[in-house]
């Protein structure tokens, strides 16, 4: 279940920049950027860009899974 409450491009901002500020990401973090990247929700090519950011560092280990 996603426990984020975020759901305007404004808190997908919030959420990116918390996981570029602290390198750490949560799971529910982390599905609600998949579930925004594969939406049908219209992205700005920034938001998108951001997106992908977050999930090229996860891949390579320079942000790290959180369980909070």
């Amino acid at each position: 279940m996603l426990k984020s409450n975020i759901s305007s491009p404004q808190g997908l901002d919030v959420v990116i920049d918390r996981i570029l500020a602290t390198g750490r990401i949560t799971l529910a973090d982390r599905t609600y950027l998949m579930q925004m990247g594969c939406s049908d929700s219209t992205l700005s090519f920034q938001e998108q860009d951001k997106i992908n950011q977050v999930m090229q560092r996860l891949q390579m280990g320079l942000v790290r899974v959180s369980k909070e």
